[in-house]
């Protein structure tokens, strides 16, 4: 699990002295033999990531760690802000990491076919902003006021076909994705932002949670007494363990 050399939780103050709290788990669950998922904690640039890389996939552990890494070189390497807004550089991070993950599949035979989804927030704590960018199906939520709100839609076909959580479970097709990180040359990335208000929570999860956990369940673990970030990152994992725990699952929880 690569997780950029930094404490699975932590603190760090932004410009404006707000503090911005954050924490991590990931566990490789009861039925897989290794870890393909993997996190990124960049706190001194807003930057938090969630890589799960594709099952069954050649290459799917290296995809998952070389995503992470990537968007954290990315953001390293344009904190003077060239690289535009928010939602530009957070575009152009996913599409640096899609171009180097492919590259090294054509490099590498027994590389050939592997994949990642993505996850990634990027506080702004100039604009108060939170851009999302996301590839595949690894989901990332907002908990405001008591509330989870779900940012983004599953690049799968559960989600073409217009099934549901518990429907996509019982599929054959139900999680097979139509868009992912490296397995194409390009990539289309959803991005959007979100206006950050104080207290709000802003939680990652690779489908080893939400294959496990409907919203509803993920929302009374999230709400239930007062955790900190690293401490719900850690119940969630165990929430989806305890229901089977059938995939690697992979929290980070930020608050705002």
């Amino acid at each position: 699990m690569f997780d950029s050399n930094s404490p699975g939780t932590g603190e760090y103050r932004l410009i404006q002295g707000r503090p911005l709290r954050y924490g991590a788990a990931s566990e490789t669950g009861h039925v897989r033999l290794r870890n393909e998922d993997a996190y990124g904690l960049f706190p001194e640039h807003g930057l938090f990531v969630v890589a799960d890389g594709l099952g069954g996939h050649a290459g799917g552990e290296v995809a998952s760690r070389t995503a992470v890494r990537a968007m954290g070189d990315f953001f390293l390497a344009t904190a003077d802000g060239d690289a535009g807004d928010g939602r530009e550089r957070a575009l152009a991070a996913v599409k640096f990491a899609n171009t180097i993950i492919w590259n090294m599949a054509l490099a590498d035979d027994d590389l050939g076919g592997m994949g990642t989804t993505i996850a990634a927030i990027a506080v702004d704590s100039v604009t108060r902003r939170v851009v999302c960018a996301h590839v595949g199906d690894s989901r990332i939520y907002r908990v405001s006021d008591g509330k989870l709100t779900r940012l983004t839609r599953d690049h799968s076909l559960a989600r073409l076909l217009f099934l549901s959580d518990r429907e996509a479970k019982r599929s054959l097709v139900g999680s097979t994705l139509f868009r992912a990180l490296g397995t194409h040359s390009t990539v289309e990335v959803e991005v959007s932002d979100e206006a950050a208000r104080i207290g709000d929570r802003f939680v990652l999860a690779s489908d080893g949670l939400t294959h496990e956990l409907n919203d509803d369940e993920i929302q009374s673990v999230v709400t239930v007494g007062v955790a900190g970030p690293a401490e719900t990152a850690r119940r969630l994992v165990n929430a989806a363990l305890k229901k089977g725990g059938r995939d690697n699952v992979t929290i980070v929880v930020a608050d705002v």
